[in-house]
């Protein structure tokens, strides 16, 4: 462990079955009940604290904490290797050693033979190159008969394993680097600049390669490519080849079902951004098919598969789809545990899905949420703004005017506490109020000064409202010019 903290994020980032194994697994062994109590003593922490953990068990909490962290880790291996072929080829591996050292070498080349089949079918050269190793090793100490065939097939396997393995990582370095350019926000402007571009990674005449994991590599950098050109069509279809290989490797992704989710994001990520929703339908509805078995699979689809829809449903402006994913998000980000950046993405997309599609009470509920920090996510305070602002938005909307009066006063109170306040912030802040407070004969020259000054601040390339609340300020703006319709209340309340 490198942090005092190490271990108390391990323990937190366990499911709890995970948490059950590993207490079932500590009990049966008889000798761990001082590390299965610090496990349980971290386990009850909602914050660390070491100094408590210090004063319950003494000098030697460090060196309990890395027997526990050890311990945790071992025991996660038994848990994951059951479900895990990665893990069963590499307990094969340890077997031949085993039974080779015990002078049972039939046996152990049969072990090496299963393991071998297996690395194969999940595309594993590093783990073939290791199983080859070890059955020259065999060849070798034993010389057998037909010594020189049987080497020099070792030999010809490991050199052609060798060739795909470098294969891979060819096209797995240029992912990276278009990947590095596609967040770096890279552009091509002049036809000269795409020309070298092109020449640089000459896909065109390279073909299909021959290694599993290549091929993957090969479709994701091929999509990331077209991407960087502006060739769109060409974007989607590889990106569907990508899935298509996934398909065809059902061990792979049973295995690494996490990275199936995250191509399948990639190519939801592309068709939202590019405004092609007709492919999006079908790879929600795919995702909702899956049913991974692992815990952490199952965290992993719950957080793309909601961030996607909730952003799929709020640009086909569906209420009625955002009502009802509304209902299970707040018990399945407790349930999964989710880290917090992922937590205040989708309940702040969630956010902007009620207010948009017109839920205000919803809405309202779970900007308080945020703005009390209920999911303990620890959002920076630029969101927790971005919400009371939404929030008297919302409210507005309502018509309570109490209500809202309260809200304005304990949003203005904490934006005062920010030393570091940004001008949009409170700009916004006046400007509702003037909304909520000039008569209804004067508020439209209000709204266009709003709009105008939302418009302003998009192109005046200043620091901006998180989570595109300009934007959404801007669509509820130009409704209101367009229909000044607010509540009855509110308005005869204000026009007094």
């Amino acid at each position: 462990m490198k942090s005092k903290t190490d271990l108390y994020e391990l323990i937190r980032a366990m499911s709890k079955t995970e948490k059950r194994y590993f207490t079932l697994d500590a009990q049966k062994s008889g000798r761990h009940s001082r590390y299965l109590e610090l496990f349980q003593a971290i386990n009850a922490m909602e914050s660390y604290d070491e100094a408590a953990l210090r004063q319950q068990f003494g000098k030697n909490l460090p060196t309990d904490k890395n027997y526990l962290y050890e311990a945790i880790l071992r025991s996660m291996r038994d848990y994951r290797s059951a479900g895990s072929y990665a893990a069963r080829i590499k307990e094969m591996i340890l077997d031949a050693r085993y039974l080779y050292e015990r002078g049972l070498y039939e046996q152990s080349e049969v072990r090496l033979w299963e393991s071998k089949s297996l690395a194969r079918e999940l595309g594993d050269h590093l783990s073939i190159l290791e199983i080859n190793k070890e059955e020259g090793r065999i060849i070798f100490d034993l010389q057998k008969r037909h010594y020189g065939r049987l080497i020099a097939e070792v030999v010809t396997e490991h050199q052609d394993e060798m060739r795909l393995l470098a294969e891979e990582l060819q096209y797995l370095e240029q992912c990276y680097q278009l990947a590095g350019k596609i967040i770096s926000r890279f552009e091509l402007k002049e036809a000269e600049e795409k020309a070298r571009f092109q020449q640089a990674y000459n896909f065109d005449t390279a073909g299909v390669p021959r290694s599993a994991q290549g091929q993957r590599r090969y479709y994701q950098a091929l999509a990331m490519y077209y991407q960087l050109i502006g060739d769109f069509d060409q974007v989607f279809f590889y990106y569907g080849k990508v899935l298509e290989w996934w398909d065809d490797h059902p061990k792979y992704k049973s295995d690494e079902f996490h990275r199936f989710v995250v191509d399948l994001s990639n190519f939801l990520h592309a068709a939202i951004t590019k405004g092609q929703y007709r492919y999006v339908p079908d790879l929600i509805a795919r995702l909702d098919r899956e049913k991974p078995t692992h815990f952490h699979d199952q965290a992993v689809l719950f957080q793309k598969t909601t961030i996607y829809k909730l952003i799929y449903y709020i640009n086909l402006d569906n209420p009625k789809q955002i009502a009802q994913i509304s209902e299970s998000i707040e018990a399945d980000l407790l349930r999964y545990n989710v880290n917090p950046v992922s937590t205040i993405a989708i309940v702040s997309n969630l956010v902007i899905g009620l207010f948009v599609s017109g839920q205000y009470e919803q809405c309202i509920a779970w900007c308080h949420k945020i703005i009390k920090d209920e999911f303990k996510a620890n959002p920076r305070t630029g969101i927790r703004k971005g919400m009371h602002l939404l929030n008297l938005f919302a409210i507005l909307e309502i018509g309570d005017v109490e209500r809202f009066d309260n809200q304005w006063r304990a949003t203005h109170r904490f934006f005062n506490q920010d030393d570091q306040l940004l001008p949009f912030e409170l700009k916004i802040l006046d400007f509702v109020k003037k909304i909520a407070n000039v008569p209804t004969r004067q508020l439209k020259p209000i709204l266009h000064q709003f709009k105008s000054y939302l418009m302003d601040l998009q192109q005046a390339g200043a620091v901006r409202p998180p989570f595109g609340l300009d934007e959404i300020l801007l669509v509820w703006t130009d409704s209101k010019i367009e229909n000044l319709y607010f509540p009855d209340f509110f308005i005869r309340q204000r026009d007094k």
